[in-house]
């Protein structure tokens, strides 16, 4: 039971970090179709090269900080 608290808690704080560059990339503009794909590409990249993520967490992780940054979703951290 720990060990899943303790994956579900790194989880989030990664989505926290993302949504953190996501935002810093964003410069207080809008999340909208015109900045997606380049902010998509950059958190992908640091998944890659901070947690060497597979593609399929990378999209998971991508899809909630999406709906984070859309205030579909907030994440309790």
């Amino acid at each position: 039971m720990m060990a899943e608290y303790s994956q579900s808690w790194r989880k989030r704080l990664r989505i926290k970090l993302l949504v953190e560059i996501a935002q810093q990339e964003l410069k207080g503009e809008s999340y909208d179709e015109n900045n997606i794909k380049k902010i998509r590409e950059r958190l992908d990249s640091e998944m890659k090269v901070r947690w060497n993520l597979i593609k399929n967490t990378r999209k998971d992780y991508l899809e909630r900080a999406e709906k984070i940054l859309r205030k579909e979703y907030v994440l309790n951290v």
